[in-house]
């Protein structure tokens, strides 16, 4: 017999359908995505309403409400490592000029947590909470590609490997050997996988127990990222991570090659002119 609440499991439903979507939801689209009626979908968004979960617009549509921005921070402050790297970021977006990305992984997604956005009129940018499936993109492949074959496995029965552009893996086999290519490189790079005429390149960053669930990147359009660009930016990211892994007092860099190799050579872990000590990397 299942021990789950309905109501709870509807509105769980409800909030998940609102999350995945970048634009606002009424009442009808959602009846007709969830299944419920209409009278069970008002009922739900008017208690999420009541508690900030859910917000109202002028058009009568709802978004999710400040009280998930609110309860993140909190999850985020309860972690030291997300902590400690969004301290960085700011750093980073001055430095790059770009977008800056924080991704974590939520079971066989992952999720941006935080964002520092480019103060140029043209950017790219993740939306804060947007789930984004593995396959596609600089952060979660830089994840993915840490992952266990099992997980890998159940995420492309689970969701595929739908194609978001002509540049999108859409075979396991060319999936895998781009994970191979980002674990030998240690950096993974989205050039219109995902977004078109978008460029994003990704560190991952490991935890204390060592695994790899969290990633870092920087993103704009694609005509800003020359090839030194994306050296620059691939280098400052490296920078950054160290500066993580010292604030942290352990290495976040994730075990195998020690290296990045560059679009014009090797460049080793930490700074332009190369510090796998600083990075704190073990020597194999």
């Amino acid at each position: 017999m299942s021990q789950t609440i309905g109501s709870l499991d509807r509105a769980l439903a409800l909030i998940d359908e609102l999350a995945r979507n970048a634009e606002e939801l009424g009442v009808t689209e959602l009846s007709t995505r969830l299944s419920m009626s209409k009278n069970q979908v008002f009922r739900i968004l008017s208690t999420l309403k009541e508690h900030d979960y859910v917000r109202q617009t002028e058009n009568k549509t709802y978004r999710l409400g400040s009280k998930f921005i609110e309860i993140g921070q909190r999850l985020i402050s309860q972690n030291d490592l997300l902590q400690v790297a969004q301290t960085e970021m700011d750093w980073l977006r001055d430095e790059t000029g770009e977008t800056v990305h924080l991704f974590v992984r939520d079971g066989l997604q992952v999720v941006c947590v935080a964002r520092r956005e480019s103060r140029a009129a043209i950017s790219l940018s993740a939306q804060v909470g947007r789930r984004f499936l593995m396959h596609a993109g600089a952060c979660p492949k830089a994840i993915l590609a840490y992952q266990d074959a099992t997980l890998i496995d159940a995420t492309i029965a689970e969701h595929g490997l739908p194609s978001y552009t002509d540049r999108t893996v859409l075979t396991r086999d060319a999936l895998e050997a781009q994970l191979a290519l980002i674990r030998q490189q240690g950096y993974a790079e989205s050039d219109e996988d995902l977004d078109p005429s978008g460029y994003s390149i990704a560190v991952p960053i490991a935890g204390l127990n060592g695994q790899v669930n969290t990633a870092l990147s920087v993103a704009g359009p694609l005509h800003r990222f020359t090839v030194d660009q994306r050296e620059r930016a691939l280098n400052l990211l490296l920078e950054t991570r160290v500066r993580i892994g010292t604030t942290l007092g352990f290495s976040v860099v994730p075990r195998g090659p020690v290296g990045a190799r560059s679009l014009n050579g090797y460049v080793k872990e930490g700074s332009a002119q190369g510090s796998s000590q600083l990075a704190g990397v073990e020597p194999e």
